[in-house]
């Protein structure tokens, strides 16, 4: 039975952190693409600018939109088939009620403080009526890439506090080093790639 545990464990550990990696991949692409507008701005180049600018607001909001529902699968998904990290939790929880008392892992009480909490329920209505479904009536809400990137703190947080080696020698912590990485690895691909191609492009013609 603890094998069978520890390999559902170690499954459902490893798809919240990839998401929660594709999540700030979304936030660092993100401040790369605005780095990248505001540059192309300041170009005296007005066609080059306008050729870019249509589909870089597209991109923007392609990447808000899956960085939100990423987010919302992460924690607020009630589904019970969902993999989220409250149902981690008790997932964990539940394997302890079995045990004799001797290990050292410990469940969480899960508490976001009332600045995630509010973040959180705008991103539920956003879902609910934008991002999802396609509302008539929609409720007049807005949630920041900078909130949810608070957000997303607060999971990675959260989530390296059910890092159990114990459990699974091959789980690992989303530690400030490999977030850096991801940052490093995310903002200079998509910079080096969008910068490119504009470098390339001759002057007063469109690359598109």
């Amino acid at each position: 039975m603890n094998d069978i545990f520890h390999e559902e464990y170690r499954i459902r550990y490893d798809e919240l952190f990839n998401l929660i990696t594709r999540a700030y991949i979304n936030i660092y692409v993100l401040k790369e693409t605005e780095s990248f507008s505001k540059s192309m701005q300041e170009r005296k180049d007005v066609l080059l600018f306008k050729s870019t600018k249509n589909i870089i607001e597209h991109m923007s909001e392609l990447l808000k939109t899956d960085l939100g529902l990423t987010i919302w699968k992460i924690y607020s998904d009630e589904n019970n088939k969902a993999n989220t990290i409250k149902h981690l939790n008790t997932y964990i929880r539940k394997y302890l009620q079995d045990q004799d008392g001797t290990t050292t892992i410990k469940s969480l009480k899960i508490k976001p403080p009332e600045e995630i909490r509010d973040i959180e329920k705008r991103l539920c209505i956003l879902r609910r009526n934008f991002l999802a479904h396609n509302d008539k009536e929609k409720q007049d809400v807005s949630v920041e890439v900078t909130e949810m990137e608070r957000f997303l703190d607060f999971l990675r947080e959260t989530l390296n506090k059910l890092c159990f080696s114990e459990l699974d020698e091959r789980v690992e912590k989303m530690t400030k080093q490999k977030l850096l990485s991801i940052q490093q690895s995310s903002s200079f691909g998509w910079g080096n790639m969008i910068r490119r191609s504009v470098l390339q492009a001759p002057q007063g013609e469109d690359p598109t």
